[in-house]
C-alpha cells in the first residue's frame, strides 16, 4: 500500500528521484555481493531487463540450498527498499517523543536489514531495482500531459551504471509487478537454489501469492517453499486509502493541539500552521476519494486516464489493484492445491501507521482459514506490538538510519529453520 509521507502518498510512477546515497551498494557483513540482471517477460507493461544484487553466503560453494527473493511495496522502490522520511514525534508508540510538538528524521533499508540476517543464517538473497525505478535525471520524462495521460513510454534507471531502458507505464500494472517477482524466483531457480524463500512488503504482500502461481506456470518443478508477508493488508484499497487519509487527519490534529500546548517548542507555530494544512487536505482528499472510488468502481471514470489519489495511477494500474487486494481472491489462489505444500507467515503491528488492524483483520482471516482447512504447520500469524511498517522500533529511538528489530528477523527465520527440510 501507499506509504505515507505526512499527507503525501507515495507514487507508482517512475518519476520519483532515487537519491545517490540510496543508489549506492550496500556493504553487508559475511557476504559476497554480485551484481546480476535477468529478463522479464512482463504482461501489459512489456518486456524488461531487471538488475539487482545477488548476496550469498561464504559458505554457500555449489551447494545452494536456500535463497529468498524480495517484492517491494507501492512506489518506484530500489534493490534496498530505502526509505527516508519525517515523522511525527506524537506518532512514536508506546510513547510519543518529546517534545510532543515536533518532528523526526528517519531512514530505512528493510531489505539490506533482512538481507543481513538472511545470510546470517546461511540464505541467499535476490534483491532487484522495481521496474518503475528512476533517476532524477531521466525522471522529467514521465509527467502527466494536459490530458491526464502518461507518455507511453518511461525510463527504468535506478542505478547509475545501469543503462536506462524504456518501459510502459501506460499499461503497466500489478501483473507486471507480479511477473518480474516470477521472473526472480526462476532466476534463482536456474541458478540451482533448492528451496526459495518469497519476502514480500506492504503491496508485495498482495502481489506474493500471485508472482508465485506466474512461477508455477513457469516452471515444472516448483522449489518455492516459503512465502513471508510483512505490514500486509487485504482490504479493498479504496477503502484503504480513504481510511489513511483520515487517519493523516486525526494525527495532524493531535499534533497540532500538542504544538499550541506548547507554544515554546521548535518551530510550533510553523507545524500549527502545517498541520492545519494537512488537515485540510487530508479531510477533501477522504472525501473526494469515497465519491471517486465509488464512480470508478461503476465504471463512471475511464481506464485509459491518469489519477491523482495522493499519487498519480492510472485506471489501468488502479482497475486491478482492486483485484489484487480483493480477499476473494487473494484466497483463491493461497487454497490452490500447487499452494498446498508452501509455507506462509504473515507479520504485523497494530502501531503500523500505514496498515491499522481493521485493515489487516481480513488477510489474518483468510489465513486462519487456510490453517484450519490445508495444515496449522503450514501458516504462522504473528502480531508484534510496537512496529512501524518497515519492521523497526515504533519510538524512533535511536539513530537516524533505523533497522528493524531482531525479533522480526529471528521470528522468520525460525519460522523457515522449524519447517523440515533439509540443508538449513
Amino acid at each position: 500500500m501507499f506509504a505515507l509521507l505526512s499527507v503525501v502518498l507515495a507514487t507508482m510512477c517512475c518519476c520519483h528521484a532515487i537519491s545517490a546515497k540510496a543508489a549506492q551498494k550496500v556493504n553487508v557483513a559475511v557476504q559476497q555481493q554480485t551484481n546480476v540482471t535477468f529478463p522479464s517477460p512482463g504482461i501489459k507493461g512489456g518486456a524488461i531487463r531487471l538488475h539487482g544484487t545477488l548476496t550469498t553466503t561464504t559458505n554457500s560453494g555449489s551447494k545452494k540450498k536456500f535463497g529468498a527473493i524480495f517484492i517491494h511495496g507501492s512506489g518506484p522502490n530500489d534493490r534496498y527498499e530505502s526509505f527516508a522520511g519525517t515523522l511525527w514525534n506524537t506518532d512514536a508508540k508506546p510513547n510519543a517523543l518529546k517534545p510532543k510538538c515536533g518532528v523526526v528524521q528517519l531512514q530505512h533499508e528493510l531489505f539490506t536489514d533482512l538481507t543481513r540476517f538472511f545470510v546470517d543464517n546461511g540464505i541467499d538473497t535476490l534483491a532487484y531495482d522495481k521496474r518503475d525505478c528512476c533517476r532524477q535525471s531521466v525522471c522529467s520524462k514521465c509527467v502527466p500531459t494536459s490530458e491526464h495521460k502518461y507518455p507511453s513510454t518511461c525510463y527504468y534507471a535506478c542505478m547509475p551504471d545501469v543503462e536506462p531502458q524504456q518501459v510502459n507505464t501506460q499499461d503497466e500494472t500489478l501483473d507486471d509487478i507480479a511477473m518480474d517477482a516470477a521472473s526472480a524466483l526462476l532466476y534463482m531457480q536456474n541458478q540451482g537454489y533448492e528451496h526459495l524463500i518469497v519476502v514480500g512488503h506492504s503491496e508485495g504482500v498482495a502481489v506474493s501469492p500471485r508472482a508465485v502461481e506466474y512461477y508455477l506456470n513457469l516452471t515444472k518443478s516448483s522449489v518455492v517453499s516459503h512465502i513471508i508477508l510483512l505490514g500486509g493488508t487485504q482490504r479493498d484499497v479504496d477503502s484503504h486509502l480513504v481510511a489513511q487519509y483520515q487517519r493523516i487527519n486525526q494525527r495532524a490534529k493531535e499534533l497540532e493541539t500538542e504544538c499550541r500546548n506548547d507554544p515554546s517548542a521548535p518551530y510550533s507555530k510553523e507545524l500549527i500552521e502545517s498541520m492545519q494544512n494537512i488537515e485540510m487536505i487530508a479531510e477533501q482528499m477522504s472525501v473526494a476519494l469515497k465519491d471517486f472510488f465509488e464512480k470508478f468502481r461503476a465504471g463512471q471514470y475511464p481506464l485509459d486516464f491518469t489519477y491523482n489519489i495522493g499519487g498519480y495511477v492510472t485506471g489501468t494500474y488502479l482497475s486491478k489493484w482492486m483485484a489484487y487486494t480483493n480477499v476473494s481472491n487473494y484466497e483463491r489462489i493461497l487454497r490452490n492445491d500447487r499452494f498446498n505444500r508452501i509455507h506462509v507467515m504473515s507479520i504485523n503491528s497494530p502501531t503500523d501507521m500505514n496498515v491499522h488492524e481493521e485493515d489487516y483483520a481480513s488477510l489474518i482471516q483468510v489465513l486462519k482459514s487456510r490453517s484450519s482447512q490445508v495444515s496449522s504447520s503450514l501458516t504462522n500469524i504473528q502480531i508484534i506490538p510496537n512496529l512501524t511498517h518497515y519492521m523497526t522500533n515504533a519510538s524512533f529511538v535511536g539513530p537516524t538510519k533505523q533497522h528493524i528489530i531482531p525479533q522480526v528477523a529471528q521470528s522468520i527465520v525460525d519460522f523457515i529453520r522449524q519447517t523440515p527440510l533439509k540443508g538449513l
